[in-house]
Order: structure tokens, then C-alpha cells, then sequence
């Protein structure tokens, strides 16, 4: 990633943000009873925050702050386990209503 700009990383990271969140709210505004939208939408939210803790872990390396590198690190390890739970809630209901 050191060829990339910051600011041409920023933007891709914050446009697949943005068009998650909104993937997920027009999947779950679709059909509010069904318990797959609803964890799809609990899933593209915890997307978005997993994907702006490494946006910030970017940021971190970039400007050479190694203390907060490591803990932007941790956050998303942290973030990446219920993002795992989610994931596998969601393949476990999706052919359920």
C-alpha cells in the first residue's frame, strides 16, 4: 500500500463504507421481520466499523505513530470477532425467514 496515496486510500475506504452502510439499510428496510436482513444489517455495520478501524490503522502507520498503530491493531482484531459471529449467522439464516 506505500504506492497508494494516502488520500487515494482514504477515499476508496470511506466510499466502501458509505456503500455498505447504505446496502444495509436498504437490505434491511426491504423486509424488517426477517431475521436475515436483520443480521445482514448488523452485519454491514460492524463492516463499516472493522473497515474504519484499519482506515485509522492506515492513517496510524503513515504517520509513524507506532503506539497508536498498535492499538488501532488490536481494535480490529478485536472488531474481526464479532464480525466472524455475524458472518456465520448469516450464512446459517439465509435460506430462513
Amino acid at each position: 500500500m506505500q504506492s497508494l496515496s494516502i488520500q487515494l486510500i482514504s477515499v476508496l475506504f470511506l466510499s466502501v463504507i458509505a456503500i455498505n452502510i447504505i446496502l444495509g439499510f436498504v437490505v434491511y428496510k426491504k423486509d424488517t421481520q426477517s431475521a436475515t436482513n436483520k443480521i445482514f444489517a448488523l452485519l454491514s455495520i460492524v463492516t463499516a466499523i472493522w473497515l474504519s478501524s484499519v482506515l485509522l490503522e492506515e492513517f496510524t502507520q503513515y504517520y509513524r505513530m507506532p503506539f497508536f498503530m498498535l492499538v488501532m491493531a488490536r481494535i480490529s482484531m478485536v472488531i474481526s470477532a464479532p464480525h466472524a459471529s455475524l458472518f456465520f449467522l448469516l450464512a446459517h439464516t439465509l435460506p430462513n425467514q
